[in-house]
């Protein structure tokens, strides 16, 4: 079973306030265990400070691939 990490990335105001949209990512891998680990080794770079006022700020999630498709298939049909 293939899973899938969702990453998704935001620029944050000294204010905490969201600079525009997130940026999605998305990857595969083959099993659960090596997409945690990814997970886990993408969240220790954030937050990282872009410079005095910005701060980048990350979220990741592992799901299994047929739970995402079910996900993204949900938000095309809405």
């Amino acid at each position: 079973m293939e899973f899938v990490l969702l990453k998704a990335i935001m620029v944050m105001s000294i204010f905490g306030v969201p600079l525009g949209n997130p940026i999605y990512l998305m990857q595969v891998f083959p099993s659960s265990e090596i997409c945690e680990l990814y997970k886990e080794q993408f969240l220790t770079a954030f937050p990282a400070t872009l410079d005095i006022e910005h701060t980048a700020v990350a979220q990741a999630q592992c799901m299994s691939k047929s739970e995402y498709n079910r996900i993204t298939n949900e938000m095309v049909t809405e």
